[in-house]
């Protein structure tokens, strides 16, 4: 461990030498360098009274940690590793004690979560004051520092991919200098990881997304747009909005634009895709060929893969049997696709179809329900009627 901490951690984690000219990602302010947060390794049960006091920490399966600090930068780089520390030891103790305020200064500022209340250039979510609300331009920069931290909480999440740090720790927990090298060792291979394996992220897309999604927003938020003050000061009434034009995302999909010109469901020829089927009408029939070829072309595949892996195909000498072969059993299962996607507009037609004759049904039913009542009432004042005449006296000249 020694050695392997020696070797990559002082390479792969390490804090910017220039991290005051560095350009920050995060757009509301440009002096917000670094995102810091504590993660917490969970141990078992301390046998003494004074450890479990120590290392008591709520948020955990075993409610006994070891806490670490993490920081991180926006192109989610791990840049610091503090050292290990009782699970018990306030998140602003590990700050001060981590070192990473000495390079904090105007131009290089610190996002963290309101457990890192108190420091100058540390900057954290507003807190509610009692008996107030928090204002609209509050909530826009709590929204902002929270949407920033999610750089550190995906960190974290991957940090706790690797077993040792997110399953229950077995190792001597009264070693936290041991503790502090694994963990500064993972980190270093948590950077390395994410050279390969990279986070997504919408921000680094060229050209950047103008939406965020197709859909309206959710009802509250709109609800939020019609608060006293704004209806007041007249400034953020809901308009309507703009069409769409340009690249946005859609369900976590990128999609360049709408053109309302093309059908919802395009031909296999327009995507420059092969069609292997000859009837497109005999659905039933074309997907039952189409799964047994699929079942003929794994069997060839089989036998091809235990001869040889490299023999060249007959027909294309730049690729193997094998690739050949892969490629065919793809081509198929996209012809299968395209087949079962030309019958969604007849399913969803048939489900509105059953859809409007349940409620035709049920509304049959309520208004004989209603005529049902309706007749009752009516028999229940007839009989009133005839009870007054036979008590009402005649009136005689």
């Amino acid at each position: 461990m020694n050695i392997l901490h020696s070797c990559i951690y002082q390479q792969l984690v390490s804090l910017p030498t220039d991290i005051a000219s560095s350009v920050s990602k995060h757009g509301p302010e440009e002096h917000h360098k670094l995102i810091v947060d504590s993660t917490f390794i969970a141990i078992p049960e301390p046998h003494y009274s004074n450890q479990r006091k120590a290392y008591y920490h709520a948020k955990n399966s075993t409610n006994y940690a070891i806490k670490v600090q993490i920081a991180c930068d926006f192109n989610h780089h791990i840049v610091h590793v503090s050292e290990c520390y009782h699970g018990s030891v306030h998140d602003i103790t590990v700050l001060r004690q981590s070192g990473l305020l000495e390079y904090a200064e105007e131009s290089v500022q610190i996002i963290a979560d309101k457990g890192y209340i108190g420091e100058q250039y540390v900057i954290t979510p507003k807190k509610k004051q009692c008996g107030h609300e928090l204002t609209d331009d509050e909530k826009n920069f709590n929204r902002d520092i929270n949407s920033a931290r999610a750089a550190i909480e995906n960190i974290n999440q991957r940090l706790k991919t690797y077993a040792i740090l997110g399953s229950v720790y077995r190792g001597a927990v009264d070693d936290l200098d041991k503790m502090t090298k694994i963990i500064q060792v993972v980190a270093a291979l948590c950077n390395l990881n994410m050279t390969k394996h990279p986070i997504p992220r919408l921000l680094f897309m060229d050209p950047p997304p103008i939406l965020s999604s197709a859909f309206p927003l959710p009802p509250m938020n709109y609800i939020e747009l019609f608060s006293d003050d704004n209806i007041r000061q007249n400034n953020k009434i809901l308009q309507p909005p703009p069409p769409i034009e340009g690249p946005y995302e859609l369900f976590g999909l990128y999609v360049n634009g709408i053109d309302h010109s093309e059908p919802i469901i395009r031909s296999l020829a327009a995507q420059q895709i092969q069609r292997v089927y000859t009837r497109p009408d005999d659905y039933k029939g074309e997907l039952k060929k189409l799964c047994f070829a699929i079942l003929t072309n794994y069997l060839d595949l089989l036998q091809i893969v235990s001869r040889s892996t490299v023999t060249p195909s007959p027909e294309s000498g730049h690729i193997t049997l094998r690739e050949q072969k892969i490629h065919e059993i793809e081509l198929l299962f996209i012809n299968i696709h395209h087949l079962i996607n030309e019958l969604r507009p007849h399913q969803a037609r048939e489900t509105l179809r059953v859809i409007l004759e349940e409620q035709k049904q049920q509304r049959e039913k309520t208004s004989e329900k209603l005529y049902s009542f309706l007749n009752r009432i009516v028999d229940v004042l007839n009989s009133a009627v005839y009870s007054l005449n036979d008590h009402v006296p005649k009136v005689t000249n």
